[in-house]
């Protein structure tokens, strides 16, 4: 008979494995191929060895470079306005293959990638606000992207060297980074490990060992700590090396190589934690999304178990909705942030697939492979409309059509792009008339929120005021605080000492980092 202990032993996974499909998440969500975050992480390790460092530093490398791109979805929406553009293919080419050294670099990026659907002389005057804004904007993105990627690092239980790391991984040799500008010794050293394996491993890919290897030198001594990029090179000239970085079987490496600590191996409890910084990684890509999944997740146990379903069922089914939305990561922020019916053709055809790439981060990693059918399944539709198989009927699973449910509930009861928020009634007339939700479970959705207690006193964390709690929610919906001021009509200046007092009291210093910690506290439900 199977024990609660041996039970117990049979949930436990490693870390390395959690973080494993954030690494997938990540390299959907910069554009990368998938398991580029992988290699990134066998190349970092490698370094750290090579250029003695301590155990304590390898672990923290190690772990760092699954967490590289932690906060990679927090400025997306931003750059996507800025450029006027797919905001994922435009920064990965930016970032990793262009030349932003030069003038002529960043013409030839702009006219590939910027505006592209305007006429000329409108993209020539776009071309000009790019050209006099990308140092503040990129700056701005590092800033806010550095620190929610911290703030993740902090919540997944990384160690204080980790979230360091990850925090000023954007840091360069000659202090011209970001968020701090710190210069050489006084960035971490395992920062200074980590960033260049970023441009390696798509630059390899792409163009081959040598041009990779090029790539980082021309940065020696400017962005990259010389003594990096010399420990590159020297492993650059080993065949052996590069079969084992770019060979088939690297998760498997990967895995093997995680150093051994009490941090290594964790319990179920962790999937929470993953499912959690999932919610908000993904959410954090549109301004219209902050804490939907954590609201289509409570809706979604509630009609579990309002349904009968057993309490682990409702767990499952509360944590496969949480990271339903997952898949958006690969969908441009460009495209998010349109109304509904706006999207092209193209445009169309990438979005119905982000349950499958949802599905398909979840199904290469074991601990979090039970729910990748719900995440796959939830967009289907009980009359065959759905999408992205076109499942009908008993062929969805309960867990899925309850998610899709409470996701189309969500989505009616919020403002979106180009739509305002419906009354509850009236959002549960509309489920309750489309023939692609079943019947039994908008039913129970009913009777469910007519169950619902009264709302509880205001107590707000951190000791914020009733009015910096109602600045806060606007800011999450990406108003400047000229918006802000005109919507609650107050001065400018007074939103921004607002502004100021959030910061200060939730321990943040950027507009996306209270965005998460208002969506943590629950402030945007």
């Amino acid at each position: 008979m199977k024990t609660r202990a041996d039970s117990a032993r049979s949930q436990r996974t490693s870390m390395g494995e959690l973080l494993s499909a954030f690494a997938f998440a990540s390299d959907l969500a910069f554009g990368l191929q998938l398991e580029d975050s992988l290699r990134s992480c066998y190349l970092a390790t490698r370094l750290a060895e090579r250029m003695g460092l301590s155990e304590d530093e390898r672990l923290t490398a190690y772990y760092t470079a699954l967490l590289k791109d932690a906060g990679c979805t927090s400025w997306t929406s931003e750059l996507a306005r800025f450029w006027r553009t797919d905001e994922i293919s435009a920064r990965r080419e930016l970032m990793v293959f262009a030349d932003r050294t030069t003038y002529a670099g960043l013409e030839a990026w702009m006219y590939q990638h910027v505006a592209p659907d305007l006429p000329f002389p409108a993209r020539q005057s776009v071309f000009n606000e790019v050209l006099a804004g990308m140092p503040q904007v990129l700056a701005d993105a590092i800033t806010n992207t550095a620190e929610v990627a911290g703030r993740i690092a902090r919540r997944l239980g990384m160690p204080p060297a980790v979230q360091q790391a990850t925090h000023h991984l954007f840091e360069q040799w000659d202090g011209n980074g970001a968020p701090a500008g710190l210069r050489d010794g006084e960035i971490p050293i395992v920062s200074r490990v980590v960033l260049p394996t970023f441009i390696v491993i798509p630059v390899d890919r792409v163009h081959g060992r040598e041009p990779a290897v090029a790539a980082i030198q021309r940065g020696r001594g400017s962005t990259f700590d010389p003594a990096v990029v010399d420990a590159i090179a020297e492993l650059a000239g080993s065949d052996e090396f590069w079969a084992s970085l770019t060979g088939e079987g690297i998760r498997e490496r990967v895995l093997a190589m995680e150093p051994r600590s009490a941090l290594a191996d964790v319990g179920e409890e962790r999937i929470d934690d993953v499912a959690l910084a999932f919610a908000d990684f993904t959410d954090l890509k549109s301004r219209f999304a902050p804490a939907h999944s954590r609201r289509v997740a409570r809706v979604a146990e509630r009609l579990a178990l309002h349904m009968g379903c057993a309490p682990e069922a409702a767990i499952q089914i509360r944590r496969a909705a949480l990271m339903h939305d997952l898949g958006l990561v690969a969908i441009p922020s460009f495209s998010l942030e349109k109304g509904e019916g706006q999207l092209s053709d193209s445009e169309w055809e990438q979005y119905r697939l982000h349950p499958y790439h949802g599905e398909r981060i979840l199904k290469r990693v074991p601990a979090l492979a039970p729910f990748a059918e719900m995440l796959g399944n939830h967009q289907e539709r009980v009359d065959g409309s759905g999408y992205y198989r076109g499942l009908g009927g008993a062929n969805i699973s309960l867990g899925a059509r309850i998610i899709a449910v409470a996701d189309r509930f969500d989505e009616l009861t919020h403002e979106a792009p180009g739509r305002s928020a419906l009354e509850l009634t009236d959002a549960l007339t509309s489920l309750e008339s489309d023939p692609g939700f079943d019947r039994r479970i908008v039913g129970a959705l009913r009777q469910a929120l007519g169950e619902r207690s009264s709302a509880p006193g205001e107590h707000w964390p951190a000791g914020l005021t009733r009015r910096e709690v109602e600045v806060l929610r606007l800011a999450a919906r990406g108003m400047t605080r000229a918006q802000i001021g005109t919507t609650l009509q107050i001065t400018e200046n007074t939103v921004r000492h607002h502004l100021e007092h959030i910061y200060d009291k939730t321990g943040t210093s950027t507009r996306v980092a209270a965005t998460l910690f208002a969506i943590e506290s629950g402030l945007l439900g």
